[in-house]
């Protein structure tokens, strides 16, 4: 299998924290700064995929996340792609800061997109 994030290369700047079977890292191509994904480590194509040992780290993880964004950026907007519309057909999360959840996603991508 020829995975991206099966075969990461996870560098100690990109990577907030990660545990047994999550990591938390930059995104490599951000829509705005601030930018991270929740992955697991295992590949599976969606949530529902996680093993039921893994949820309580998972749902822990989720507020960790909420938590270091929120610390550093704004209170983030949190969104999973569909199994069929993920660039990566690896499970991920995304946690883009606040400048979303305020405007809008279409409105913050049209004013990134006007100001690069």
């Amino acid at each position: 299998m020829n995975c991206v994030f099966c075969h990461l290369r996870k560098s100690k700047e990109t990577i907030a924290f990660e545990t047994k079977h999550f990591v938390f890292l930059q995104a490599k191509f951000p829509i705005i700064k601030g930018h991270y994904l929740l992955i697991t480590k295992k590949h599976i194509h969606s949530e529902i995929e996680i093993p039921k040992s893994q949820t309580e780290e998972y749902i822990r993880l989720n507020k960790k996340s909420y938590l270091y964004i929120q610390s550093k950026f704004k209170s983030p907007l949190i969104f999973i792609n569909s199994p069929q519309d993920q660039s990566i057909k690896h499970f991920h999360k995304h946690f883009v800061p606040g400048k979303f959840a305020k405007h809008g996603v279409q409105n913050a991508l049209i004013n990134a997109l006007k100001q690069s």
